[in-house]
């Protein structure tokens, strides 16, 4: 009975991370040395499956591909494993993973599973160190998100939500979605601002700020979440205050007796900035 002998070496594994590249290409290449029993190298045409398990032997099938047709030529054939059915990343979380090949063609043949294996670069992922407990960590440079050339140590471009506690042990500075810029307010007046942020107002957060001139050196600042807050920044009805907030705008006011001589510093309140984040 005619049998077949085969030798084979993944090229290139699933996930090598190629640091050039935005894309990484979810295939396997893979080439093959296909014989007879005596060692004689085949020709012509065969068709092949291939097969993931997570066990050399037994164990679950995890992906399988069937090629049909695959060109031997002197014994030597190779194919893109994946580029019929799609290898999901999920096949690749554990290091314990087997490919099987058979030979479809009369008589047929299963040859033994082979390990998948990682090769050189790709095992370290370009600085990239993945631990026994399964944290991955990098120390080589910055890591963009949404961005190619990132300016900081982790830069996100767009919305980045975060499901439990976030822990910061520095400053945190806010990109506000609106900024109203140092607006003059006399005493007595009320100015209604237009920011027409739309969205759900109980969860902005306010910023509201007094300064002497538009250079901008606040004198004090109030922040607070709320739809149905208002607020003083000084005692004694002098200084500013917000109130009536709306998805499209908000009202701030500087009391009529600003120019107190009780309180002098305030006289100098001529400014006023508000500042919102959509918090949502």
């Amino acid at each position: 009975m005619r049998s077949y002998a085969m030798c084979g070496v993944i090229i290139l594994a699933l996930q090598a991370v190629l640091a050039a590249q935005s894309v990484v290409p979810q295939m396997i290449n893979f080439q093959g040395y296909l014989t007879d029993n005596e060692g004689n190298p085949l020709h012509g045409t065969f068709d092949i499956t291939f097969k993931i398990y997570d066990d050399s032997t037994n164990g679950t099938l995890l992906w399988s591909e069937d090629h049909d047709s695959v060109l031997v030529d002197s014994g030597v054939f190779n194919v893109l494993l994946g580029s019929i059915a799609e290898i999901p990343e999920v096949t690749f979380n554990s290091a314990n993973r087997w490919l099987e090949v058979t030979i479809n063609t009369p008589p047929g043949q299963v040859f033994p599973r082979t390990r998948i294996t990682s090769v050189a670069y790709a095992f370290t992922d370009y600085d990239w160190t993945k631990k026994n407990n399964g944290d991955l960590y990098y120390t080589g440079g910055k890591v963009g998100i949404g961005k190619n050339l990132p300016a900081y140590d982790l830069d996100v471009e767009g919305k980045a939500y975060i499901s439990d506690t976030l822990r910061v042990n520095a400053p945190i500075k806010f990109k506000f979605d609106y900024n109203s810029g140092w607006v003059h307010i006399s005493a007595g007046q009320a100015r209604v601002l237009h920011h027409n942020l739309g969205g759900d107002i109980s969860k902005y957060i306010v910023c509201v700020e007094g300064s002497p001139n538009q250079n901008g050196f606040p004198i004090h600042r109030a922040n607070f979440g709320t739809a149905s807050f208002r607020y003083n920044l000084v005692w004694y009805e002098v200084g500013l205050e917000w109130y009536d907030l709306t998805d499209s705008s908000i009202t701030v006011h500087r009391a009529s007796d600003d120019n107190a001589v009780v309180m002098p510093e305030h006289k100098r309140w001529n400014y006023v900035r508000v500042r919102i984040l959509k918090n949502q």
